[in-house]
């Protein structure tokens, strides 16, 4: 099979995968949070155990898709010179010499201050089913909401307690110290990233976007992947209408690439919202 063969049966699997997420409930969840979660755990809450992708992350816990395609090019940002697609799917790919200004980076940078942010998560379970969850984040430096389709957690600096609510009232409410975590120097890991940046089409829409890539073996097979974070923006936006996340192994084969989870922002605010940061109403419903 020719080259371009090769990168447009990618493409086409990889609309094949987008077209099943998408025919769920529209699309996939929001962006990385990089900076309002803090040190108070619950193993019973799941508002904060899957809710964000950091740009530190090097995957996504996603479940991987059984199907793939095969390409014969292994490195990120060279692509075929007859389509101008690189082996994920990027049009254009060109690499970014400076990814410490990047679009991508400077999102992140937003959410080490005051936001809102409404999201969707779509992922598939072991057996190939697509699941959905719905998150809400808001911090106003101080106070930070989190919240998924079966919990929050309420988190308050200056009090040092998080609170843990189910919203079905299966298990009571727990209240456990909080301590914000340490602001990272994010600009240090961009610095050191690997990107490029060119063209992505996602269901019928063609956005401008920034792939982040990262290697890792994986033992005991000593298998080489790629995870790469696809971030798609809208002209104008400051933040990503969808970040995809796509596998791909390297191996004595050609490579496989499978799309493992898509997130899709539905409202971003560089502000908190005030309903959020009343953390007394909230928990008068629920105590």
């Amino acid at each position: 099979m020719r080259l371009s063969d090769k990168v447009m049966a990618i493409v086409l699997a990889a609309a094949v995968s987008v077209s099943m997420f998408t025919a769920c409930s529209g699309g996939g969840g929001g962006g990385g949070n990089s900076g309002s979660s803090g040190s108070a755990s619950n193993g019973n809450s799941s508002a904060s155990s899957d809710s964000s992708s950091s740009s530190s992350s090097s995957s996504s816990s996603a479940p991987s898709d059984s199907s793939s395609s095969s390409s014969s090019s292994s490195s990120s940002s060279s692509g075929a010179e007859e389509t101008g697609v690189n082996e994920f799917g990027m049009l254009h790919a060109t690499p970014i010499k400076n990814p410490v200004n990047s679009r991508r980076a400077n999102y992140e940078k937003l959410m080490t201050q005051t936001y809102t942010r409404v999201y969707t998560i779509e992922s598939k379970d072991e057996y190939g089913n697509v699941k959905s969850r719905n998150y809400t984040d808001s911090t106003n430096g101080v106070r930070t909401y989190q919240e998924d389709d079966y919990s929050f957690v309420l988190s308050d600096a200056e009090q040092g307690k998080a609170w843990f609510i189910w919203k079905d009232n299966l298990l009571p409410t727990t209240v456990q110290p909080y301590k914000p975590s340490e602001k990272l120097d994010t600009d240090s890991f961009w610095r050191q990233a690997e990107m490029v940046e060119g063209k992505y089409k996602f269901g019928s829409t063609e956005y401008d976007a920034e792939a982040l890539i990262q290697g890792r073996l994986e033992e005991p097979t000593n298998t080489f992947h790629k995870d790469i974070q696809i971030a798609c923006f809208s002209k104008g936006k400051k933040y990503p209408d969808y970040i995809l996340y796509v596998d791909e192994v390297l191996g004595d084969d050609e490579p496989v690439i499978t799309l493992q989870m898509v997130e899709q922002n539905k409202e971003f605010y560089t502000e908190a919202v005030a309903k959020y940061m009343d953390f007394e109403k909230i928990l008068s419903n629920y105590t």
